[in-house]
Parts: C-alpha cells; sequence; structure tokens
C-alpha cells in the first residue's frame, strides 16, 4: 500500500485491499476449520473501517492539520534552502609578498648589533567589496617563507596588536645562525585557534592591519656587504571563523530548482479536484545578520495530465524582489512568513490542474541596498527556507479518475478453485464521506495484456454512495450512507484467473451529488465495509 501515497487514492483502495485480502484467506480452504460435509455454507469474513487519519497516515509525504471542529487540512512541505553562514560565506586564503633593503653599520665588529624595524600593511583582498572589522578565527594555517643575503647571523621577529589571543598580541620569530653560504632561506608553517583578526577600514584602502618586520642583526666579523635584502611571503590560508563582523558585501546565491511534490494527485489520470481555500506558504528562518532578499524567478504548479499543464503563480502576495528579516544581535534568529491564497495569488487555477508539484527556483541577495549597515554571522548562522502546500479540504469534484496497478499473487489464493460452483461475495459498505466512486479492478497477466482476464465490478455504476452535506458553512454530513453490493463469480470464471499476476484498479471518484456541490472532510468520517461470503462446494461424502 506504500505505493497509493495520495489520501484519496488511498480511500478507494483501502476497500480493494480488503476486499482482495479476504479473497485470499476465504479461498485457503484447507486453513478453514468448518465441517465441510455440508456443501453450502454462508459466512462473515470481514469487518473493517476506516478514518482519513488511517488513510493519510500512510502518505509518509503529508501531514495533517487539524481544527478545533476537526476539519481537516492536508499540508506537503519541503526545505527550499538550509545552509550555515560557514558554508555560503568564505573568506579566501590571504597572500602577501615583500621586499626589504636594510644596512649594517661599515663598522660592524664581532659582537655587535644593529636592529631595523620596518611598518607594513597586510591587506585582506575580498571579493565582493566587503569591509571586514573583525574576524574571530576558529583555525587559520600561517605560512611565512623568508629569503636574505645577509652573511651575519639575525633573528626575524613578526609582531602585530591587530591579531590577539586572551589578550596577547601576535608576534613569532626566527633565529637564523650564518654557516657560510647565502641566500638563507627559512619556510615555516604554524596554525592559529581562537584568536581574533581586527582589520582597519578607516582609509581608501580597506582590510588592512599593520604588522611589524624587525630585523636583529648580529656581527659574526665578516666583511659588510651592504645593503642587503630580506623578500617575505606572508600566506594566511584555510581560513575558518568563528564570526564575521563587518560589510560582508553584495552576494548572490542561487537557490537550486526543487519541487513540493503533491502526492494525492499522482495516479490522476483525467480530471481534477476543485478547492476553495488552497495555499502556499514559504517559512523563513534566519540568524545571518546581513539583510537579505530573495528574488523568484520560478514558482510553477505543474501536472503531467490536465491543460494547462504548468501554472505560474503571479498576484501582489508574491513580492519580487522579497526583504527577509534581519536579527540585530548575534546569535538570535528571525523569522519571515509569506501567505499565498486566493485574494492575493492565482492560487486555485493553479490547484484546478491537480497537480503533482510545484516548482520554485529563486536567489537569495545580500546587502540588496548596499553599504547600509554593519554585518554580523556566525560561523552556524543559518538561512533556512521552507516551501509548503496547505490543502484544506475543502472542495469538489466530478469525475476525477485515478488508476495505478498492483502486483498480487493470486494463485496461493484460488488453488482450490475446483471444489466450487461458484463464490459470491457481498458487501456492505457505510460511509461518512461525502465522496462517491465508481471502481473497477481488472485483472491481467504480468505483462498486462489487453484486454483483461476479466473484471470485477461495474464501472457504470457507483461503488461507494456519498453522504450527503450539512448546511453552510460546515457543511458536514450528519448521516452516514449504506451500499449493498453482490459480486458473483462462477467456478469456471475463477478458474481463468490462474495467469492473474496484476490487478489495475481504476476509479472515478466525485463529491456529492457528482460535484454540484462542496464539501468538506472530517477526522471523524469514516468507512465501514463488511463482506460476507457464500458459495457451495463439490465434495463428496
Amino acid at each position: 500500500m506504500d505505493r497509493f501515497k495520495g489520501f484519496l487514492w488511498l480511500f478507494l483502495f483501502g476497500l480493494i485491499w480488503i476486499f482482495t485480502s479476504c479473497i485470499r484467506d476465504v479461498y485457503d480452504l484447507d486453513k478453514r476449520t468448518d465441517s465441510f460435509w455440508d456443501p453450502k455454507w454462508c459466512a462473515h469474513v470481514v469487518h473493517s473501517e476506516m478514518s482519513i487519519k488511517d488513510i493519510i497516515e500512510q502518505d509518509s509525504f503529508a501531514f495533517i492539520k487539524e481544527d478545533n471542529k476537526n476539519f481537516l487540512t492536508v499540508l506537503y512541505r519541503s526545505t527550499v534552502f538550509s545552509k550555515t553562514a560557514a558554508e555560503v560565506i568564505n573568506v579566501p586564503n590571504q597572500a602577501l609578498s615583500k621586499h626589504y633593503t636594510f644596512n649594517v653599520p661599515s663598522i660592524f665588529l664581532t659582537g655587535d648589533t644593529t636592529f631595523s624595524s620596518y611598518v607594513t600593511d597586510y591587506i585582506f583582498n575580498m571579493s565582493n567589496n566587503e569591509e571586514l572589522d573583525s574576524i574571530l578565527i576558529d583555525t587559520l594555517k600561517i605560512r611565512l617563507q623568508v629569503s636574505t643575503n645577509l652573511n651575519h647571523s639575525c633573528r626575524l621577529k613578526i609582531r602585530t596588536a591587530n591579531i590577539t589571543k586572551d589578550d596577547s598580541i601576535f608576534q613569532f620569530s626566527i633565529a637564523h645562525i650564518y654557516t657560510g653560504s647565502i641566500p638563507v632561506n627559512f619556510d615555516t608553517t604554524f596554525e592559529l585557534t581562537g584568536c581574533k583578526i581586527f582589520l582597519d577600514n578607516s582609509g581608501v584602502i580597506k582590510n588592512k592591519f599593520p604588522f611589524n618586520l624587525d630585523v636583529i642583526a648580529y656581527s659574526n666579523g665578516l666583511p659588510v656587504n651592504n645593503p642587503y635584502d630580506v623578500n617575505i611571503n606572508f600566506y594566511f590560508e584555510n581560513i575558518k571563523f568563528q564570526s564575521v563582523y563587518g560589510y560582508l558585501g553584495q552576494k548572490l546565491f542561487p537557490v537550486k530548482e526543487d519541487t513540493v511534490d503533491i502526492n494525492m494527485f499522482e495516479n490522476n489520470v483525467i480530471g481534477s479536484f476543485k478547492f476553495y481555500e488552497p495555499k502556499f506558504n514559504f517559512y523563513i528562518s534566519n540568524s545571518f545578520g546581513i539583510p537579505i532578499s530573495l528574488h523568484f524567478n520560478k514558482l510553477v504548479a505543474h501536472s503531467d495530465k490536465n491543460p494547462p499543464f504548468n501554472v505560474t503563480l503571479s498576484g501582489s502576495g508574491i513580492p519580487n524582489p522579497w526583504y527577509i528579516n534581519t536579527p540585530i544581535k548575534a546569535g538570535n534568529t528571525d523569522s519571515t512568513k509569506m501567505h499565498l491564497d486566493n485574494t492575493n495569488c492565482n492560487m486555485i487555477a493553479a490547484f484546478d490542474i491537480s497537480p503533482i508539484s510545484f516548482i520554485y527556483q529563486l536567489d537569495a541577495n545580500t546587502n540588496p541596498n548596499g553599504h547600509l549597515y554593519q554585518n554580523f554571522v556566525l560561523s552556524k548562522s543559518r538561512f533556512k527556507v521552507e516551501a509548503e502546500a496547505e490543502i484544506p479540504l475543502h472542495a469538489s469534484a466530478s469525475d476525477f479518475v485515478l488508476e495505478d496497478t498492483l502486483d498480487i499473487d493470486i494463485m496461493e489464493a484460488f488453488k482450490q478453485a475446483d471444489k466450487m460452483k461458484f463464490v459470491n461475495f457481498l458487501l456492505k459498505i457505510q460511509n461518512d464521506f461525502p465522496l462517491e466512486a465508481k471502481v473497477q479492478v481488472y485483472l491481467v497477466d504480468s505483462n498486462a495484456t489487453w484486454p483483461p482476464i476479466d473484471s470485477l465490478l461495474d464501472f457504470s455504476v457507483n461503488t461507494i454512495e456519498a453522504a450527503a452535506p450539512g448546511p453552510p458553512p460546515d457543511l458536514k454530513t450528519v448521516q452516514a450512507v449504506t451500499s449493498f453490493k453482490k459480486l458473483s463469480f462462477p467456478a469456471v470464471r475463477v478458474k481463468n484467473w490462474k495467469d492473474v499476476s496484476r490487478l489495475i484498479i481504476k476509479a472515478s471518484l466525485s463529491t456529492y451529488s457528482n460535484g454540484t456541490v462542496p464539501v468538506k472532510i472530517y477526522s471523524d468520517y469514516k468507512v465501514k465495509v463488511d463482506i460476507g461470503i457464500q458459495t457451495q462446494l463439490n465434495i463428496g461424502l
């Protein structure tokens, strides 16, 4: 039954399942405990009842909402987009190459020391005009490459007050003992965690911080070969942040095309339901401290069966762009909602084609109006978009045709068909629902060869009769309608079923009075089914 995901199809299929299951039990005569000396007997073999909750619970894609009057709404949901700031915001690798020239005293005797210091701006190069004020680092790899032609021993020290950890400034030093050959090369890598980088944006050049390079030379008595050179490659790599503050620029991140699948219509062959209060909702959860707008590139209801097959949603309820609420404090989450219905959108037209899906694609833009506010994100900040089709079960339908195929092992069920002259099934159906249906079950072989081997029901008359709805606005049925059916199968007909391995189930569903009046579905509606069996056997005494 997991293949029949739509609640309408499940309503009908539940009855067929009860019927076909009881055939298997009844025809397995070896398991019966009755006295077979009586060649004619009757039995009540099935009593079952289903509510709408029993039916829809079999659809793993649908959710049920019930109001205080037991009126039901079916919900289909999908997550459109859900990413953390760490997934969409990147602080790229940074690199600085710098050449310095310095001199030592012309008289530089053994044991003498000289000191030179240089201030250089390290500039973070960003791709979207970002102006970062601070970055709290989770992990960061620093690589430092140094080359010098100094023929004396020295110590190089890099320090900056703009990188701190636990109130201590960043500093790193390299000691060199001259051994007689030049150039002298260093290449070292180390990792920083939990530090904070402060950047300056006060001038024309943005995203910079100053650092000092100190060169301390120690004379070893060798000749002075001024001027000396120091070349530095200074890399920040694999930057992972805990938080970023500042202006994070204008960034477009497209949200891939996706769908909300409406499984209740997936077995529709022809015809449609008319829903009177359908809705489509978007729910945004945002903990990015960045102004964001969404732009809809596609929002379409789609049907494979019913023209015009695609309906583009439009109307005053769809702002384009759609500005999303932004939290004002790091760690907080703000929400934004969009509710589309027949007052602000062509929602009824969209549902008139009994769509099997809503297809959407949109773009998200950060800081759509430019640099108006300072931004912030935490690495775990999340931007999430969810879409929801909301279908209150207030509708009408006429000849909404469903069809599907069920595999069945029928040989075991009818292995003793030669022992009977006939078998009659007696059906009693008590229906609270304002839904009526013509049902046909075709018996076919494994290739679904047509014409079928047999058919079980009369498709020209209702198999299930609808209960009458009450007065508006509730439209609730007050009395179940009872239907009686007799299905007769002579033995010669049953014997022809030996090659049956599939059932093709076709149903034409209408609301009360062939869909001429609207109806509502409530949780306390039930379908009660009783099935009896009558047969005559060929058994010698």
